[in-house]
């Protein structure tokens, strides 16, 4: 008998951090988890320890850092493969739902729940600053993250709301950018200025005031406008680093396009390079991605149409006979 363990994780939209390097809790933020925007990998039995496919290389390190924290003296002889993941450091959370993945995996086939952010941050080594893409992994929907104290090793829960099920958020990119990541990401949080404690406080009144009441009321105007003004007020924070509100300008004229063809909630994910757009259904969301592509700048550009998420990651396990049957 053989067992396989398959996981797939959805994608994340982080809104914009508001709080870093002042005194209280750092690092606070808002965002939600998306379909078809995740990894999907597959971990079946084998004579020793393999990663292959995508993102092998991070799969193996994923792995020997779990090692280590279980004080394991061998990996699982297992084999990992990614079949289907977006690029790395486009803005959607893919190495913290890679991490995520390769531990709950791991500890699925070890017998074990994975259904412990603070587990599975401690095993992925993920999560060190903002933790919607850690909670996300788990319970999927939109996200408040509250921060952490410096004694917190991951951010604190503050609100989880399911994202309503009919709107549609259109992915947007130039396919060669990447965004901020690793040394540059940290080098570049550090030079920052201190959030203003006045600021934290208006970006934190924009979530509790006007963005969590409209998913509720499932008030799609409503949460455009606070999507935006929360973004680019968040993003004003990087604008040391990053040149203004967002990475570069190809992507302000992309965000002001998107604003004029009647879409007011629109911003960038974490550090780009994907610009995201909220829609009320699949049908306007595709009049969006047309529009788009009729115009010379974004041609080139991959789209894709994604809903919320509101599950968090899937982990199935099927045993299979000796002809690779399902039992």
């Amino acid at each position: 008998m053989s067992r396989v363990i398959e996981v797939r994780t959805p994608g994340r939209l982080h809104f914009g951090l508001s709080s870093f390097g002042g005194a209280g809790r750092q690092f606070s933020g808002v965002g939600l988890m998306v379909d078809g925007s995740g990894v999907t990998l597959r971990l079946s039995c084998a004579d020793s320890f393999r990663a292959r496919g995508l993102h092998s290389q991070r799969v193996q390190k994923f792995a020997d850092h779990l090692a280590r924290e279980q004080q394991l003296t061998q990996l699982p002889r297992c084999a990992i493969e990614v079949t289907s993941s977006p690029p790395n450091h486009v803005g959607l959370g893919i190495g913290t739902q890679l991490g995520m993945a390769v531990a709950a995996a791991l500890l699925q086939y070890q017998g074990t729940s994975w259904r412990d952010p603070q587990l599975l941050r401690r095993l992925s080594g993920r999560g060190r600053r903002s933790a919607i893409g850690t909670y996300g992994f788990v319970h999927g929907g939109l996200l408040v993250d509250r921060g952490k104290l410096p004694h917190e090793t991951l951010g604190e829960l503050a609100e989880r709301v399911d994202v309503p099920t009919e709107w549609r958020f259109v992915l947007i990119r130039q396919p060669t950018a990447e965004g901020l990541c690793g040394n540059a990401e940290s080098a570049a949080i550090s030079s920052l200025p201190p959030v203003p404690a006045s600021i934290t406080a208006e970006l934190q009144s924009i979530v509790a005031h006007r963005l969590l009441p409209a998913v509720a009321d499932h008030n799609f105007e409503a949460f455009s406008a606070a999507v935006y003004d929360y973004g680019y007020q968040a993003g004003e924070c990087f604008a040391s680093a990053q040149g203004g509100p967002f990475a570069s300008s190809e992507i302000a004229r992309l965000v002001e396009e998107v604003r004029s063809l009647g879409f007011a909630g629109t911003g960038q994910s974490s550090w780009g390079p994907t610009v995201f757009a909220v829609t009320p259904d699949q049908q306007t969301a595709e009049e969006l991605v047309e529009a788009l592509r009729d115009q010379g700048p974004y041609d080139t550009c991959d789209f894709a149409i994604t809903q919320g998420n509101n599950t968090g990651a899937i982990v199935e396990e099927t045993s299979l006979d000796a002809c690779g049957q399902p039992d």
